[in-house]
């Protein structure tokens, strides 16, 4: 949400028009309410100064504060993408590069934006692996049902009229995997809504990858029988995110309808189907402490809500939500057979828990603390420490 200055700043006015992929909010008479969707926030956001050292010292020290945060919570890596919205690449590539190798032993997987990964593929970006290593190239098929921009094969139950979108069309996404497969990567896509995952699925089961490597489907909110029968055939990886059940619902039933229920955020039926699954938090939409999301993918609510969960049929067992985030993630980047699992010959990345979270209820699992994170054999944070 901008207000008058942010909106003038990003060239839109009264008589502006909605960009493709989409829209500029409006009140019941037309006029602007500040509220931006999706592909129209990047007027704004480009407005910004993005440039000078001092910018990039800020995403240091920024970028230094999240990773303390995330070793605190027993988290040895994150994937993420940074590379688009802080000005040129090389802004958030070198505050990796000052903060994360030996002074922060932690590992990150950049993926790509599309809006960037041939300019960084071109310019042979350096990364820094084993802790700073390259991903997929991102790419958002589609909006979020939050603001009804989830593109749906049928219309929303309580907006007959809407139907989502779509960010590119057709012809625009099937350009960007030639471009990613040009350069013999996979990419990793965000999918909210059955058409959306439908236009993705179109693309790549043409453009297959045959490298070893795996596409990453994004969020697979709400999909349907025949859609996840194509992907059981595909090099897919599905990164799923447990903790968006107890934030969307309940108000997702009156969007979606009971009629969909059946297969949104069906996590068991994928997991029972022997589709490979990873889980991860969407920080900063969603916690990022990961036993908040485990307890989601568990219960399927909030904590403490006095209900059996939200289409409790789709509850995940403990081990099955750990698994994801620890062996899933891993999978998430082609990592299976050296992280993931405490076993002789993998990492030595690992984090040490103030109570088994496999005992007594799922709210007192919500009370977990990490003791200590461990990343390549180093101890790098220690709660008798701090």
């Amino acid at each position: 949400m901008g207000n008058t200055a942010a909106l003038e700043a990003g060239g839109i006015f009264e008589d502006s028009n909605s960009p493709a992929g989409g829209q500029i909010g409006r009140d019941a008479n037309g006029k602007l309410n500040g509220l931006l969707y999706d592909q129209a926030t990047n007027a704004v956001t480009k407005a910004l100064p993005k440039e000078g050292e001092e910018y990039i010292d800020s995403l240091t020290a920024s970028l230094t504060l999240a990773i303390d945060q995330m070793l605190s919570y027993g988290l040895t890596g994150g994937h993420t993408e940074d590379m688009h919205y802080f000005g040129k690449f090389t802004n958030p590539l070198t505050a990796f590069h000052r903060v994360v190798g030996e002074k922060h032993h932690f590992r990150v997987t950049l993926l790509r934006h599309n809006a960037v990964f041939e300019e960084m593929m071109k310019a042979n970006a350096k990364f820094d692996e084993p802790f700073i290593e390259p991903g997929a190239m991102k790419v958002f098929a589609d909006g979020a049902l939050g603001g009804s921009t989830a593109a749906l094969s049928k219309p929303y139950s309580d907006q007959p009229d809407n139907s989502g979108l779509l960010i590119q069309t057709d012809e625009e996404f099937e350009e960007l995997v030639k471009l990613a497969r040009q350069y013999d990567e996979a990419v990793a896509v965000h999918i909210i809504g059955d058409a959306g995952a439908e236009q993705v699925l179109n693309v790549i089961e043409k453009y297959r990858l045959t490298n070893g490597k795996r596409d990453r489907l994004i969020h697979c909110c709400v999909l349907r029988e025949d859609l996840v029968e194509r992907m059981a055939k595909l090099p897919v990886v599905l990164d799923i995110q447990p903790a968006f059940v107890p934030s969307d619902f309940p108000w997702v039933i009156d969007r979606l309808g009971e009629d969909r229920l059946d297969w949104a955020y069906p996590w068991k039926k994928l997991v029972d189907r022997g589709l490979m699954c990873a889980a991860g938090t969407d920080a900063p939409v969603e916690d990022i402490n990961p036993i908040a999301s485990i307890y989601a993918a568990v219960e399927r609510k909030k904590p403490f809500a006095n209900h059996d969960g939200y289409v409790p049929e789709e509850k995940l067992s403990r081990f099955q939500a750990i698994q994801l985030y620890t062996n899933g993630s891993a999978k998430a980047i082609c990592k299976e057979d050296e992280r993931g699992l405490i076993k002789p010959g993998y990492l030595a990345d690992f984090s040490i828990f103030d109570r088994d979270l496999f005992d007594g209820t799922s709210e007192n699992m919500l009370a977990a603390k990490a003791v200590k994170t461990v990343v390549a054999g180093r101890t790098v944070f220690d709660r008798a420490r701090v």
